[in-house]
């Protein structure tokens, strides 16, 4: 669910967790955005829209009922949508934009800062928190890091960030087009990826479902070369699945969990933990 479109467009999938229930699903979304949402909503002079698309998907896929996909959106925060403005939202700071409802009404959350997020200033450094309105790339990541952080404690909703849209030729400069582009680079390649050194690795932590689909994606770091094993237990301690149990050499790697016991059945609804061991060191999380 990535795409990244010219150097300063990044859409940016947060850290989630799923429900593994025949009844939980990640079907209703919103997208809450400003100026440049309402032109990607469509159809802005083209032939089709964001509407049309999910009516399409819903039919191509014989979608119906309480199975169908369905995306609104809304022109929201009321006031400016600056990455200021949503880490006060999402720690509840803005009385006038509270974002409790809307996680309590959809599933699937899309959140956006239109062209002002674009004009990053510079670099920056830790003084800048003393404003967090000045546009400077170490303040966008203080924000970031804060706004996931509240992202992922909420696994009944799935996030997706979208930011950055690309400002005209007359509207930039070189310097910021490249501020901006180091910027989108470390949100989609060292955040996304689990790699931030300040937020921290998740080795069993980017657990990410498919909204259309029962199951998740698990992320696991191998650091060296040696037998690893990834099991899911329930909360009574009683294996559920075993989904890797192989030597691999160090790196990055991913596999999906359909939420299906050693047997096939899908399993019920409840809380799930992951243990990883690779060597003689183990790590453990826990999944609702």
């Amino acid at each position: 669910m990535r795409k990244y479109i010219f150097l300063s467009f990044v859409l940016f999938c947060a850290t989630i967790t799923v429900l593994f229930s025949q009844t939980q699903k990640f079907r209703s979304g919103i997208f809450l955005h400003h100026s440049t949402g309402g032109c990607i909503w469509g159809p802005n002079g083209s032939s089709t829209s964001v509407p049309q698309e999910i009516a399409k998907y819903n039919s191509d896929n014989g979608l119906t009922g309480d199975n169908t996909v369905s995306l609104t959106e809304q022109w929201w925060p009321d006031s400016d949508n600056e990455w200021a403005t949503w880490h006060n939202i999402f720690y509840n700071r803005d009385a006038s934009n509270d974002i409790r409802p809307i996680l309590e009404a959809n599933k699937i959350v899309i959140t956006k800062s239109c062209f002002p997020s674009s004009s990053i200033w510079g670099v920056g450094s830790s003084s800048d928190t003393l404003n967090p309105e000045d546009k400077t790339i170490y303040n966008y990541k203080w924000h970031w890091r804060s706004i996931v952080k509240v992202m992922a404690s909420h696994p009944e909703n799935f996030f997706v960030i979208w930011t950055n849209a690309p400002l005209v030729a007359n509207a930039t400069s070189d310097e910021e087009a490249v501020l901006s582009d180091q910027f989108c680079r470390w949100a989609k390649d060292t955040l996304a990826t689990g790699n931030d050194s300040v937020f921290g690795p998740f080795p069993l932590d980017q657990n990410y479902p498919n909204p259309f689909n029962p199951g998740t994606t698990i992320h696991y770091s191998v650091k060296k070369f040696g037998q690893v094993k990834l099991a899911v237990y329930n909360i009574l301690g009683k294996l559920v699945r075993t989904l890797v149990n192989n030597e691999q050499p160090a790196g990055e790697y991913k596999i999906f969990w359909d939420g299906r016991d050693e047997k096939g059945n899908l399993v019920p609804g409840g809380i799930y933990f992951y243990r990883l061991w690779t060597g003689k060191d183990l790590s453990i999380a826990k999944r609702m």
